[in-house]
């Protein structure tokens, strides 16, 4: 069966920029091991498989190694591929709205298509996805073995940052230090990380600076590196990890001091050349409690066809 196959630049401000998934429309009749296999071959941090089921985008994910429950920049991806199809080349700018599953998670997902898409100058949208749930404190991290991982000392002025895991479909390690310049130096060791990841149950590790936290102003800045110790060891943007890490600073830091207001937090992502740059807006809520929108820019990078071969 003949399939789409595009290739997204997800969070970076220009092409070949922030983090690359694939995706693969329509998957549907494509098994998780034959979704495997295809994210071998392509060897991108994540590669997505889509399909349409009663109006909602239906996704999976993997990389290289293993079935990952949640991606956040694989969704923003297949968000733009699906959009990507109206083949939209409206002299407006347009905004495409819809609702999106993952296993059993619903969320809401919009898209706003420029003036000019698809002419060869622009193939770049804006997309956001809600996030369909809250990120929730799953546990302890242990000082002494996560800091001797990455090659640095166990800080002592960062007590008051979320240091534990959070459960944002993902389990994500959150890691504080107390300099730009720590998180610069770090140095990690991938056989230290395995391990650690093994005896935790880990997803990934976030290692961030909180650069600002005034609780006067909306908006909070901060510095990350993500670690993987399979696949791709290190991600130049992580939707997942900093859905979590704005979670637990919400409850940790400025919901508990400030109560529960609306928040954007901006992340900047990755080392070298190629750079994340995520937006996970916090829009307080009553009732079912508060809406988390995952945010970014996404670039159109290849298309074609993929032929996958019975066995």
């Amino acid at each position: 069966m003949k399939r789409s196959v595009l290739l997204w630049d997800v969070f970076g401000k220009k092409p070949f920029d922030g983090n690359p998934a694939a995706v693969i429309e329509p998957a549907a009749g494509i098994s998780d091991a034959q979704l495997l296999t295809l994210a071998r071959e392509f060897a991108l941090p994540e590669t997505a498989a889509l399909s349409v089921r009663s109006g909602k985008l239906m996704l999976r994910f993997a990389n290289s190694d293993r079935l990952l429950a949640r991606c956040g920049h694989a969704s923003l991806g297949a968000v733009a591929s699906h959009v990507a199809s109206y083949r939209h080349r409206g002299r407006k700018s347009r905004q495409y709205t819809g609702r999106y599953q993952v296993g059993a998670a619903i969320g809401d997902w919009r898209a706003i298509v420029p003036v000019g898409y698809g002419t060869r100058a622009s193939r770049t949208m804006v997309v956001s996805i809600g996030w369909p749930d809250r990120p929730a404190r799953a546990g302890d991290l242990p000082a002494r073995k996560v800091y001797p991982a990455l090659g640095l000392p166990v800080p002592k002025r960062v007590r008051a940052l979320p240091f534990c895991i959070y459960d944002s479909g993902n389990r994500n390690a959150l890691v504080p230090v107390d300099s730009r310049a720590a998180l610069e130096a770090a140095r990690p060791d991938r056989a230290k990380l395995t391990s650690l990841f093994e005896e935790l149950d880990l997803t990934d590790l976030h290692l961030y600076y909180l650069s600002s936290r005034k609780e006067s102003s909306r908006a909070t800045r901060l510095r990350c590196r993500n670690l993987f110790p399979y696949g791709v060891f290190e991600e130049p943007a992580t939707g997942t990890a900093s859905v979590a890490l704005a979670a637990a600073l919400m409850d940790q830091v400025y919901g508990a001091r400030a109560g529960e207001r609306n928040r954007d937090f901006f992340f900047e992502q990755g080392v070298g050349q190629r750079r994340g740059h995520l937006r996970v807006s916090w829009q307080s809520g009553v009732g079912a409690g508060p809406a988390i929108w995952l945010e970014g820019r996404v670039f159109l990078i290849m298309e074609g066809h993929l032929n996958i071969v019975p066995a």
